[in-house]
C-alpha cells in the first residue's frame, strides 16, 4: 500500500545518513522485473537503479513503464542523489545532452557509452581513433587470466575534440575514449574482439577512465545478477499495487546486509546465507548486529 515515491525518498535519506558520501563510480542501469507483468498491462515494470561500485551499495531507483523511458527517468534519479565529485557511468541509452547537463549540475563527472543510437557522434569518435596514438601516457593496458580465458583490454584516450562536429553541446566534455577488448577462450581456442567508445567530462587519464568503465559492470555482476539468481526476483509474482517496486528496494537492502556478513569463518553464498537466516533466529539477528 505504501507509495513508492514516499518509500524511496526515505530510503535515499537513510542511505545518505549511514554512508555520508558516495565515493568513486556511481553506475546507473535499468532492469526489468519480469514477474511483475499483470494480465492486461502492456509490460512489466522497469527500474532504473543507482549503485555505488566502491561502497557496493544500492543508492536509489525510479520506475519507468518501458526500457525506452530510461532517458527521462535517469535525470529524475540523479537529482535526488548527492553525487558531488562522483563519476557517473551510464550505458548508451543514457548518452544524452540533457543527462550530461544534470550530472554536471550535480557537481559530478560523467562517462557515457556511445553506440550507433548516436550515429553522428559514434562515427566522429571512430574516425578520431583511426590513427594509432604514439603517446603512451594516453594508453592503459590490462591483462587478466582466469575462468578459462585470457583477456586483454586497451584503453586509449584523446583530448583533441576537433574531430567532433559539435563538442560544445556536451556540457564540460573534455575527453573521448576507446576501449578494445581481446578475449581468448582456452577451451575453444577462439579469440573474441570488441571495441567500445565513450565521452567523458574527465581529463585525459587513461587509467582512471578504464578503471571507471570496468567498475560499471559491478551493477550487473554484484546487483542485478544476485537479484535474479540469489533472490529469484524475475520469478516473483508480487504484483498487487506497489508490491513489486517496493519489494525490489527491500531485496537490494537485504543483499547488502548479506554481503556484509563476516561472522561465519566459512565463506557462504548469498543464497545459503538466506536459508540459514530462515532456519536460525540467532544468525538472523546477528545480521542486524543485535
Amino acid at each position: 500500500m505504501l507509495k513508492p515515491s514516499f518509500f524511496e525518498e526515505h530510503f535515499v535519506s537513510w542511505i545518505k545518513s549511514i554512508s555520508n558520501h558516495y565515493k568513486g563510480v556511481v553506475a546507473i542501469d535499468g532492469k526489468t522485473v519480469r514477474g511483475s507483468k499483470q494480465s492486461g498491462l502492456k509490460s512489466a515494470i522497469h527500474l532504473v537503479s543507482a549503485f555505488s561500485t566502491e561502497n557496493e551499495i544500492f543508492l536509489g531507483q525510479i520506475k519507468t513503464e518501458e526500457k525506452s523511458n530510461e532517458i527521462t527517468a535517469i535525470p529524475e534519479l540523479l537529482k535526488v542523489l548527492d553525487l558531488e565529485n562522483a563519476i557517473i557511468t551510464i550505458d548508451a541509452m543514457g548518452c544524452q545532452t540533457d543527462i550530461a547537463e544534470v550530472i554536471i549540475e550535480q557537481k559530478a563527472d560523467y562517462i557515457l557509452a556511445v553506440k550507433e543510437n548516436q550515429k553522428e557522434l559514434y562515427q566522429d569518435i571512430e574516425s578520431a581513433f583511426l590513427i594509432p596514438s604514439k603517446d603512451k601516457s594516453k594508453i592503459y593496458i590490462t591483462e587478466e587470466v582466469g575462468s578459462g580465458r585470457v583477456e586483454k583490454r586497451t584503453c586509449t584516450v584523446m583530448d583533441d575534440l576537433s574531430h567532433l562536429l559539435n563538442p560544445t553541446k556536451w556540457n564540460s566534455l573534455q575527453s573521448i575514449a576507446k576501449i578494445e577488448s581481446e578475449r581468448f577462450i582456452k577451451s575453444t581456442g577462439k579469440t573474441q574482439k570488441s571495441t567500445r567508445f565513450y565521452i567523458t567530462s574527465l581529463p585525459c587519464d587513461a587509467k582512471k577512465i578504464a578503471d571507471a568503465v570496468r567498475s560499471h559492470w559491478k551493477i550487473e555482476n554484484n546487483l542485478h545478477w544476485h537479484l535474479d539468481v540469489s533472490f529469484g526476483e524475475d520469478k516473483s509474482r508480487k504484483r498487487h499495487k506497489n508490491a513489486a517496486q517496493n519489494f525490489s528496494s527491500v531485496l537490494k537492502l537485504s543483499l547488502k546486509i548479506l554481503l556484509n556478513e563476516t561472522i561465519s569463518p566459512v565463506k557462504k553464498s548469498v543464497r545459503r546465507k538466506r536459508k540459514i537466516a530462515g532456519w536460525d533466529n540467532h544468525y538472523l539477528l546477528s545480521l542486524f548486529n543485535f
